[in-house]
């Protein structure tokens, strides 16, 4: 059977999903945009273009998530949020298997990517420092996203919210193993315990069933945090 013949029925039906659930086919196509610029060697020169990647590789599934589950469109801003923030952990978490592979995804006017590559592979004391400060700043930028994220949960049907509060939860926490040993994530991917999994999940699931907030009543968004989109 060939390639054309057994995806047909895939995007047939996806499509049909996406006329009934309203999900923009520019999604699909961003996300399609994304994981191709992940082909070969990938340099990011402003934090707007790491910005713009985690939308695209990220936020587009959560956006297409949310009409299939119902969320409101007025969420949809946090949403993006989360993605942001989860692939930012990704990329803090993956910096050596990525420089491994030539793909740095620190912004050139944060550090040089030669210098990432060099403090990975080599361990240079001087790129090692300017790496990992690099990655702070990944993890921080991180947070700003997250705590927008946070803020929208409220909108989420209560059946879903418990496992996606944990989702972020547990991914948030990478970014906590990573500042206890910076150099680690140099060196190795770094991972949470289950056990430690196990009892954010517990706190997060307990979170989602106190939250008591009305999802009509309208959580302000940070604007600034979304100047690097452009989302039609």
């Amino acid at each position: 059977m060939s390639g054309d013949a057994a995806t047909s029925p895939i995007i047939s039906d996806f499509l049909t999903l996406a006329s009934q659930r309203g999900i923009p086919l520019r999604l699909p196509t961003e996300l399609l945009e994304g994981i191709r610029s992940d082909i070969g060697s990938v340099r990011f020169r402003e934090e707007g273009d790491l910005i713009r990647y985690a939308y695209r590789v990220a936020s587009t599934v959560g956006l297409m998530m949310c009409r299939v589950l119902g969320v409101p469109s007025v969420a949809d801003p946090h949403a993006i949020d989360l993605g942001i923030a989860m692939q930012l952990t990704n990329i803090a978490r993956d910096v050596r298997e990525d420089a491994l592979r030539d793909r740095v995804y620190l912004p050139a006017s944060w550090i040089d990517a030669g210098s990432v590559i060099r403090a990975t592979i080599d361990a240079q004391p001087v790129e090692c420092k300017e790496t990992i400060d690099s990655v702070e700043r990944l993890l921080l930028l991180a947070d700003t996203y997250y705590e927008s994220a946070d803020a929208g949960m409220r909108y989420l049907p209560r059946a879903v919210r418990p496992a996606i509060r944990a989702a972020a939860a547990n991914y948030r926490a990478i970014g906590g193993v990573i500042r206890r040993d910076p150099e680690r994530a140099l060196h190795t991917r770094v991972r949470t315990t289950d056990s430690s999994k196990m009892v954010r999940s517990a706190h997060a699931i307990a979170r989602a069933i106190a939250d008591e907030s009305p999802r009509s009543v309208l959580v302000a968004h940070d604007k600034r945090l979304h100047t690097a989109l452009v989302i039609s």
